[in-house]
């Protein structure tokens, strides 16, 4: 996994989280590739089915703290946009948090 090339297309902040990750770039590698796991966008997707505010508020910060772990900045932002939502549009950028979250992993997954 070419981590910076990797970082360009998913906004992860290369510089700043390889400092983070003292250099170590077979941890940031590892990290990464277990991502998707340490996210649990399952949850979200099933709070927001549900339509349960709070869930999608908690599972939206679980994913931006999980996004910030590893520096990816736009799933971050979306997360965090989430969280501050208020309940006209909670569930439109809940939607667009799925997306990002989506892309990115297919950027990971290198599709």
């Amino acid at each position: 996994m070419n981590i910076k090339s990797l970082a360009k297309k998913i906004g992860l902040d290369y510089e700043k989280t390889v400092e983070d990750y003292c250099g170590d770039i077979s941890a940031l590698a590892s990290k990464i590739k277990s991502f998707s796991s340490d996210c649990s966008i399952e949850g979200f997707e099933d709070s927001v089915k549900k339509r349960d505010a709070a869930l999608i508020k908690s599972g939206a910060h679980a994913i931006r703290k999980a996004a910030e772990k590893v520096g990816i900045t736009p799933l971050s932002a979306a997360a965090r946009a989430v969280e501050n939502a208020d309940d006209e549009t909670l569930y439109e950028l809940s939607e667009k948090l799925i997306e990002t979250y989506k892309g990115i992993i297919a950027a990971i997954n290198g599709n």
